[in-house]
């Protein structure tokens, strides 16, 4: 009950115009300690894809929560043993931090679904969450003036997902109140 609060709580903070603390952060250096912070989630073969040579202003540890939230996502879809990528890279003014693993893909019909409140796709014996996790990867991209999705696999990998939160790589203001 603790954990669904907490979470809630946090939901609710994401619309505070003061939610992201950004700075300039080296996304490359991110990017590269993601996969050790990972790797507690469990016991798969942790790989980075790439990391992105420049800078992004950012809230390096609300990113850090949002990634880490997806390889959590990906552990649950996955076995052990099983591949899962973190990358990220920059082109022009947008940044991309990406998770990628070699479970089953996501079904084009709850792409959006799983990143509503309380929206889940198809869910494995054990799972103890509540549909929030990807909610609030959502709200901290938002919080950033980013977005977070599922992107199409390539007709050559037509196993394993791959989310992409895609940032601005400078600050974006938001007028408060957001909505």
């Amino acid at each position: 009950m603790s954990r669904l609060v907490g979470d809630l709580i946090v939901l609710a903070k994401t619309r505070r115009p003061d939610f992201p603390a950004t700075a300039h952060v080296d996304l490359g250096q991110l990017t590269a300690a993601l996969p050790a912070k990972a790797r507690v989630l469990g016991d798969r073969d942790w790989v980075l894809d790439a990391a992105a040579d420049g800078t992004v202003v950012v809230d390096e540890q609300r990113i850090t929560r949002a990634v880490l939230q997806l390889t959590d996502n990906a552990v649950k879809h996955t076995e052990q043993g099983d591949t899962i990528a973190i990358g990220s890279a920059i082109s022009g003014s947008t940044a991309t931090l990406w998770v990628h693993d070699t479970g089953p893909a996501v079904p084009a019909e709850i792409r959006e679904l799983i990143f509503e409140r309380f929206g889940r796709g198809t869910v494995r014996p054990g799972d103890e969450g509540f549909g929030l996790g990807l909610s609030i990867v959502r709200a901290i991209a938002e919080a950033h003036g980013g977005t977070v999705s599922v992107a199409e696999n390539p007709h050559d990998q037509p196993e394993g997902a791959r989310f992409e939160l895609t940032l601005p790589t400078e600050e974006v203001t938001t007028p408060w109140p957001r909505s």
